[in-house]
């Protein structure tokens, strides 16, 4: 009964009213210089917080990477830490563009829209129409069911 009205004030005290499984703690990083795969992300971003899984974007055929990646962390205040940190920063000669992802479900979103390679077979309003439903398909799911 004590554990109830804890979690209740707890609530009353956020003031939001989105459930913490829908914020995110995840960062898009672009303009990322080569060398930088995902075993130097890690280390790199570990000087901010705990990082859970970072995903560097690859071609398919030849293994390079495409100059972007996301790095998911354990906390989201040390994700939007890393992401106001790094944004804009310098890296050899490069300067890097940090995103942080507000919602859970924009990670699988960008996910869905770059590691899928059957949008290079589709013309631009097919590929705009499908992502489209993709996208409200995710915000129902997330708004309703409770998924993502």
């Amino acid at each position: 009964m004590q554990k109830k009205i804890e979690k209740k004030d707890l609530t009353k005290q956020n003031g939001n009213n989105e459930s913490n499984d829908s914020l995110s703690s995840a960062i898009k990083i672009n303009a990322l210089p080569y060398g930088f795969f995902e075993i130097q992300l890690i280390k790199y971003f570990h000087q901010f917080g705990g990082v859970k899984r970072v995903r560097v974007a690859r071609n398919a055929k030849t293994g390079n990477h495409k100059g972007w990646a996301f790095v998911l962390f354990k906390d989201r205040d040390v994700a939007k830490i890393a992401a106001e940190t790094m944004n804009g920063y310098l890296m050899f000669n490069k300067r890097l563009r940090c995103l942080f992802l507000i919602y859970f479900w924009s990670f699988y979103f960008l996910y869905f829209l770059f590691f899928i390679n059957i949008f290079k077979k589709l013309k631009t309003f097919e590929v705009f129409f499908i992502t489209a439903h993709y996208f409200l398909y995710i915000i129902y799911l997330h708004s309703f069911v409770g998924y993502y």
